[in-house]
């Protein structure tokens, strides 16, 4: 009986490995396509990785985090390795990005294949899913791709705050998933997760960080010329709560006169965000 069980644990064990060297390969192949000059290709190449993996993962609302996770779990691909290739593929993609924003600009005709920023979704969500410090340059140019973006952006400290300072300086134009000018909204975004107390402790000087993106917030609240900045640095002195942010805010429902964007009678959305964050900010 035990040479039985011994049989079957070494045939497991063959198979197994068989199998760790299949995917090894599939995922060598797929790592190389990553690097095409073909956006096709690059797509086909992240859907492979994404679902060779796990190919009929159902546990999770995002499969493809679910097959990225299986293959590294298979112990085919290190999770470093992975990791860097995410990276390097986003860095890619943002290259590429400008190259369609320019062909758009002149020709007014889109380069981009056929759900290409569907893939770049996935893609942003699979590089933040590893928490890799050594993405924030990728993500950055991504930054106004939204709340996956900025979220992972605010928790890389110092490094981070030091690219987005000088975004909040940038034209006043509006911004969309894509583009790269207006990003005064996403920034600003940014800087108000930054004050999260779980974001803070990422700085080398919590405090003085602190202390700096609060001197940014009270300025763009009280005088920000783009309103969705606005809104944004006034989300923020609701998360720090202090009292000049709280003064401020009162002061800001009390006498901002605003117009309304569609000129909606009796809206004020600068208004109407300060008396949300001012609520935030009295919480016990």
């Amino acid at each position: 009986m035990k040479s039985v069980l011994l049989l079957f644990a070494v045939s497991v064990l063959i198979h197994a490995q068989a199998n760790t060297a299949a995917l090894q390969q599939q995922i060598a192949q797929d790592f190389e396509k990553m690097k095409s000059s073909d956006a096709n290709q690059r797509i086909a190449a992240f859907d492979d990785i994404a679902s060779i993996g796990c190919p009929s993962c159902n546990h999770s609302a995002q499969p493809i985090l679910d097959g990225i996770e299986s293959a590294i779990h298979s112990g085919a691909v290190t999770h470093d390795d992975m990791s860097a290739r995410l990276i390097a593929l986003l860095t890619t993609e943002a290259a590429y990005d400008t190259k369609i924003q320019d062909a758009f600009d002149k020709s007014g005709a889109s380069i981009a294949p056929e759900n290409y920023y569907d893939y770049i979704g996935d893609l942003i969500m699979a590089v933040v899913h590893m928490r890799d410090p050594r993405s924030l340059n990728a993500l950055m140019y991504f930054i106004d791709s939204g709340n996956m973006a900025t979220s992972a952006i605010a928790s890389f400290g110092d490094a981070a705050l030091e690219q987005v300072l000088p975004l909040i300086d940038s034209p006043i134009r509006q911004s969309h998933f894509g583009h790269r000018s207006g990003l005064r909204h996403p920034a600003y975004t940014v800087l108000s997760k930054m004050v999260e107390a779980k974001n803070l402790q990422n700085f080398s000087d919590p405090p003085a960080a602190r202390a700096k993106i609060k001197d940014r917030l009270m300025t763009a609240a009280g005088s920000e010329p783009d309103i969705w900045a606005r809104q944004a640095a006034i989300t923020g002195l609701g998360t720090l709560g202090d009292p000049d942010a709280v003064a401020l805010l009162q002061r800001i429902v009390d006498t901002d006169t605003t117009p309304d964007l569609q000129g909606r009678p009796g809206r004020n959305l600068v208004r109407e965000e300060a008396q949300r964050a001012l609520s935030k900010a009295k919480k016990p």
